[in-house]
């Protein structure tokens, strides 16, 4: 955060102290007051910029969200929630008890380390879900690869030994707020089959994805990791993978697109292509090899479909650019909006437009920064 930064939220600060004052003289509800104070905020801004604005709300404990019983039973699914605890906001803890009461008969797997807070996972076990502990890797891999390999894997594990099905793999710092995500995904996966003739170990069903704004489709094989949804033993193939032997580092910024993915210098391309050479495909670090592999065995999809909210990073209140529609510091050649979002892929699927050997070029884009 920049010196100015901290000025301007300073000031906003005192000032949103001072506009909560009447909202104590007339006994408004103060979360009523603030969203009279978002509205006025938004309409000022709108006015006297460039750009439309608008806020969205979310419940942070989820004890208000409402669920309709539509008889479903998910007892053939299991969701693996892999990560360390966020505690602040109880946002990990409140996520289980949502996920809890909107898929009865669910199978969730937290999967954490074993140093992770006792008084946490004691209270995790009360809600008779399963906890799986685990030691952390020697060395990390490239961005703390190996650290998501290791308890993601043991998680699925576990969801395969409970006889799951279906299995989804998130992080527990973010969450679905979209009611019958699980019915989604379900639906994908049958509607949508693989495409095996580029593989000598035939995936059941394909993959499923979330876009996010790396400008990923001339990024090769560089997917989004944090959400993994299929049959368990595609899931369980995705993860069962050699470790990284590399130390943590940091994010390689002023290299191509194509260099992360040849040096698997992202969790992101270190992951798929792990998983692209388990299917036995032939990866090659180029914008045409990997589509063909997301059109086969991928499906991609958007965020916001699923209501996915991640507090992490400054883009988590700019959302135009997280999902993916519009980045207002687009600089020439970037294409961050050009991304395997649901639409994207479809599009691939169904052949709406072509590949051209032009295309290598946008993989030579230089990342300059991690955002």
């Amino acid at each position: 955060m920049s010196a100015l930064e901290k000025i301007v939220k300073g000031q906003i600060n005192a000032f949103i102290s001072v506009l909560k004052f009447p909202a104590k003289i007339f006994h408004v509800n103060i979360d009523d007051y603030q969203r009279f104070i978002m509205r006025a905020v938004c309409e000022k801004v709108t006015k006297d910029s460039a750009y439309y604005w608008s806020y969205r709300i979310r419940e942070k404990n989820t004890s208000n969200i409402s669920n309709f019983d539509l008889n479903a039973d998910y007892s053939q699914y299991g969701i693996v929630i892999q990560g360390p605890a966020l505690e602040e906001d109880d946002f990990t803890y409140n996520t289980i008890r949502q996920y809890l009461r909107q898929y009865p008969g669910v199978n969730i797997i937290v999967s954490v380390w074993d140093d992770e807070n006792n008084d946490w996972i004691q209270k995790v076990r009360n809600l008779n879900v399963e906890v799986v502990l685990n030691k952390k890797p020697q060395i990390s891999g490239k961005l703390n690869v190996n650290m998501q390999i290791v308890n993601t894997f043991s998680g699925i594990e576990k969801a395969k030994s409970l006889g799951v099905r279906y299995v989804l793999k998130t992080r527990s710092d973010q969450r679905i707020y979209q009611h019958n995500a699980l019915d989604f995904f379900k639906a994908l996966v049958n509607e949508y089959k693989p495409i095996n003739n580029d593989v000598t170990n035939p995936q059941k069903g394909r993959v499923i994805t979330c876009a996010m704004n790396y400008g990923d489709m001339f990024a090769p094989f560089m997917t989004a990791d944090f959400l993994y949804f299929g049959y368990v033993e595609d899931v369980y193939s995705l993860f069962n993978i050699n470790l990284d032997n590399r130390n943590k580092g940091c994010w390689d910024s002023m290299v191509s697109r194509k260099k992360m993915s040849e040096d698997q210098l992202s969790p992101e391309s270190y992951i798929l292509q792990g998983y692209a050479l388990n299917l036995g495909f032939k990866v090659e670090c180029d914008v045409k090899t990997s589509w063909q592999f997301i059109k086969n065995h991928l499906i991609s999809i958007n965020k916001d479909m699923i209501g996915l909210y991640w507090p992490k990073y400054d883009q988590r209140l700019e959302e135009n650019r997280r999902n993916g529609y519009f980045n207002s510091n687009e600089v020439e050649g970037q294409y961050s909006t050009y991304n395997f979002d649901f639409i994207m892929w479809l599009c691939l699927l169904e052949n709406s437009f072509a590949y051209s050997p032009s295309f290598e070029e946008n993989a030579n884009y230089v990342i300059k920064e991690h955002n």
